[in-house]
């Protein structure tokens, strides 16, 4: 009788599969506080806020709400919870027509928000706003105004089109960029970079 060797079994290898699922949580999680937004409102008389922009914070598991109310304010809730922790005021000018977004700090500390009237600020959690930078539109310094820079350094057919565009002092979007990380891979320097509508990029820090 014929002996049947026996083949090894080959090698088994492990596959590490990393998914990011932060924004699928976001959303599923938005949509369980839906029916506690519509009660934001400070008196009965007013009209309920409504949230359009949800963000997540780097560190907590929370979630950040930026309400489209005329001065913004950013709600924070845990996971799966209708219950409000904080209401950090920014301060930031808003109407029906703006879209609000809002940024956090890579450490978490403060939160990047854009606003109507050319400002971009930095809101701690306790509330406070740390950063109170005018960037865009009327709200942006002129030509000139900043230290090393003369009327002369651009012609005048560039100085008269860039002072017709300030007329739109919208800060269109903010970001945080990471321009280094210590050994754990954790930010310790990053800058804030704004766009807006009078056809300007800006960075702040």
């Amino acid at each position: 009788m014929d002996r049947v060797e026996r083949q090894p079994e080959p090698e088994r290898r492990r596959v590490r599969v990393v998914l990011d699922v932060r924004p699928l949580l976001a959303r599923s999680l938005s949509l369980s506080l839906s029916r506690s937004l519509a009660r934001l409102s400070d008196s009965p008389s007013r009209p309920p806020a409504h949230s359009l922009s949800i963000t997540l914070h780097p560190l907590l598991p929370l979630l950040s709400l930026q309400t489209s109310t005329p001065s913004a304010r950013l709600l924070l809730y845990p996971f799966h919870s209708a219950t409000r922790l904080a209401t950090l005021h920014t301060t930031a000018a808003q109407s029906d027509y703006f879209s609000p977004r809002h940024r956090w700090l890579p450490d978490g500390s403060a939160a990047v928000v854009n606003s109507e009237d050319g400002v971009v600020r930095v809101v701690d959690l306790q509330g406070r706003v740390r950063v109170f930078e005018g960037a865009h539109g009327a709200a942006a310094p002129r030509e000139g105004d900043e230290e090393g820079e003369g009327a002369g350094l651009r012609s005048e057919r560039a100085r008269l089109r860039r002072e017709a565009d300030r007329g739109s002092s919208v800060v269109r979007d903010v970001e945080v960029l990471v321009d280094d990380e210590d050994a754990a891979g954790r930010p310790r320097r990053w800058r804030i970079v704004s766009c807006g509508f009078d056809k300007t990029v800006k960075v702040i820090g």
